[in-house]
């Protein structure tokens, strides 16, 4: 005599989670975990990306909207920095002195130099831990002494040396604002 198997024996299970899988799932996942899986494969992600790129470079109005919306409520809005100040994560403006603005402001011009004078740059490629990035004239002489941001953060101003002698050098120029400028007219 044949004995009939139980229906409970022929359910299938997903082999991450152990939930019951429908009869005609292959891969021996759930949806969830198999989603998971895909989204994970580079191929996958970029197809969907090249797609998504297309979509936002072919469509004005999807690039107009979200440009509104980073305009009121994305980073650096008026309304995203209330809020990080109200949360704690950032000081106020009136607590931010006049040279870390300035401070700030330089080294947003030097990183753009920095990325395109690359080659300009006395050993620019031996830039990490051991060879530091340097301003010839400090940041501080150039706030002390009212000198444009834009002259202070200048390629012509940058130089990468042994982290010793950036360190020992500490607010002190290698050159004087003079040679500077006569470098950067050049």
């Amino acid at each position: 005599m044949k004995t009939k198997r139980s229906a409970v024996a022929d359910k299938k299970k997903c082999s991450k989670c152990g939930k019951e899988l429908d009869k005609r799932t292959k891969s021996g996942l759930c949806h969830r975990d198999m989603m998971i899986k895909k989204n994970k494969d580079p191929a996958f992600i970029k197809k969907v990306s090249a797609g998504v790129k297309k979509s936002y470079i072919d469509n004005p109005e999807l690039r107009e909207q979200s440009s509104k919306i980073g305009k009121t409520f994305g980073f650096g809005s008026d309304i995203h920095r209330a809020a990080q100040e109200r949360n704690g994560n950032w000081r106020t403006q009136d607590k931010i002195t006049d040279f870390e603005k300035y401070t700030e402001i330089v080294r947003g011009i030097t990183d753009k130099n920095y990325q395109e004078n690359f080659y300009e740059i006395p050993n620019a490629k031996k830039r990490g831990k051991e060879f530091h990035l340097d301003h010839k004239v400090s940041i501080a002489y150039g706030f002390e002494n009212n000198i444009p941001t834009y002259i202070i953060g200048h390629h012509k101003n940058l130089e990468v040396i042994h982290h010793s002698l950036n360190e020992g050098k500490h607010t002190n120029n290698s050159i004087t604002i003079d040679e500077l400028l006569l470098e950067i007219d050049r």
